[in-house]
């Protein structure tokens, strides 16, 4: 996986990852902040699948609310979503993802009219 490849959420747990950020903000109210644990799988460019799991606060503020009330992407910068990722996989390409910390910010980006979903920039540390 090079560095800005691009990879692709596998849609079975997709659909739940989506869901499950739509339900926390559906029932939030006017608090400020919620934690997020979602798990997904990716395909890399290259055909290696990682399952991954990724946690953490996100900052529900008015930019956020309003976005997501009229299903509209917001920038990186209009509200506070930090994520921990831990990824796994038995492809030996990758195998080294096993042992190496991950964070991540994310922000609004519904993939199409109506669905809400999310972009995550992740970071590998080191």
């Amino acid at each position: 996986m090079r560095s800005e490849a691009p990879v692709t959420f596998l849609p079975a747990l997709n659909v739940y990852a989506v869901t499950r950020w739509q339900e926390v903000l559906d029932v939030l109210g006017d608090h400020v902040t919620f934690a997020s644990s979602d798990r997904v799988q990716i395909e890399t460019d290259d055909g290696a699948i990682l399952c991954a799991h990724y946690f953490g606060p996100a900052e529900a503020n008015e930019k956020l609310k309003r976005a997501v009330s009229v299903c509209a992407p917001t920038e990186f910068a209009d509200q506070s979503i930090r994520s921990h990722w831990v990824l796994e996989t038995g492809d030996p390409r990758y195998a080294w993802v096993n042992q190496t910390v991950f964070v991540g910010q994310g922000r609004l980006l519904p993939p199409r009219p109506g669905l809400l979903g999310f972009e995550h920039r992740v970071y590998r540390l080191s």
